[in-house]
């Protein structure tokens, strides 16, 4: 794999996709004991830490251990540290592995949103507000908060996936646009206000005011350009799979969390995929 290349390409866009990253027999033979269904209690993670590995000693959990060390052994082959280092230009590491199952059904797996921005309708205002402060600083200021800084996030396809089934989308560039909103919100020069979801976002950019701060570090036609873009979001679907990224078994997508995407339902089959998530060191 050429780390430059596939760094460029994140950097650029803020996501690229990559088709057959593991061969049949590592997804048959290494990978197997990823192909089946896990309780949403357990959520699949697998320990990657130090004291994540004691606790699974002191479990005698030598299964999961020998699961983890074979995980981390196809993240060094696949040079995903050097990929992160490259695209944020600073040392990074591994920060989570897991598993993500998603039973077959008609719902999207995730709507359309960021990793960083305020979100209002899960926790209350207040804890929503702290949240996102301690995710803004550590981000955007290499603050050590009680937030770790958002990264980069490896999807590599245990199922195949298509529009309307599975599929990940994600808006070109659209990292920019949310880095600089939240940078403005943590600045105090755009007042708190939720820009999780797209339509939030949508709002802040359609604001005339806060449009001309943006463009101070953003080209006007870009901002609107994503504007354009997400105007789906209007629509009484409130969807498009223009920026569906199908992908084969054994293929992955990488993408900066700062992107605004969307987990498509998984309408024909339950979808399998094995996460890597790797975070600045501060």
């Amino acid at each position: 794999m050429n780390v430059l290349n596939i760094a460029n390409k994140i950097k650029n866009t803020g996501y690229t996709a990559l088709n057959g990253v593991l061969r049949e027999e590592e997804l048959n033979n290494k990978l197997s004991f990823l192909n089946h269904k896990i309780p949403k209690s357990a959520k699949g993670t697998f320990p990657i830490y130090f004291s994540q590995y004691f606790l699974k000693l002191l479990k005698f959990d030598f299964k999961k251990l020998s699961q983890s060390l074979i995980l981390k052994k196809i993240a060094k082959d696949l040079k995903l540290k050097e990929i992160s280092d490259e695209v944020f230009n600073a040392e990074t590491e591994l920060h989570m592995i897991d598993s993500y199952y998603s039973e077959k059904s008609d719902s999207d797996i995730i709507t359309w949103h960021n990793d960083l921005g305020i979100n209002e309708k899960s926790i209350s205002i207040d804890k929503s507000r702290k949240y996102f402060l301690d995710k803004a600083k550590a981000t955007l200021k290499n603050e050590k908060t009680s937030q770790s800084p958002r990264g980069l996030k490896f999807f590599i396809y245990l199922t195949d996936v298509h529009s309307n089934n599975g599929a990940l989308a994600v808006i070109p560039n659209s990292n920019k646009i949310v880095k600089t909103v939240c940078k403005l919100i943590l600045e105090e020069k755009i007042p708190m206000m939720p820009c999780w979801d797209l339509e939030s976002l949508r709002r802040i950019l359609k604001n005339e005011r806060f449009k001309n701060l943006l463009i101070e570090y953003i080209e006007r036609d870009k901002i609107e350009i994503f504007l354009q873009q997400s105007e789906f979001i209007n629509e009484e679907k409130k969807d498009t799979g223009e920026f569906d990224l199908e992908m084969k078994k054994g293929s992955m997508v990488i993408f900066d969390e700062l992107c605004v995407h969307r987990g498509s339902a998984p309408k024909k089959n339950s979808r399998i995929v094995l996460r890597y998530l790797f975070r600045k060191k501060l």
